[in-house]
């Protein structure tokens, strides 16, 4: 799985990161780039998968793209 990440996250995570790992939900997923990435913790952010946001159940698989996007602002 490749990790990317945006906006106000890229600041700490600055490049695609591979991560060598399975996940059997998206709080496991979420637990993990929080023990990586502690940043992560305070910071209301969204998970994409392959491009679509998630909040529920997602099957991941080992060439699924992870995405980090902070909260988005209008304008």
């Amino acid at each position: 799985m490749i990790l990317k990440s945006f906006g106000k996250i890229k600041e700490f995570i600055p490049k695609d990161v591979e991560i060598n790992q399975s996940f059997e939900d998206l709080n496991q997923l979420k637990s993990y780039l929080e023990n990586l990435y502690p940043e992560l913790i305070p910071m209301q952010y969204l998970i994409a998968i392959d491009h679509k946001i998630i909040d529920v159940h997602t099957i991941l698989t080992e060439n699924s793209e992870i995405s980090l996007l902070p909260p988005f602002s209008g304008g």
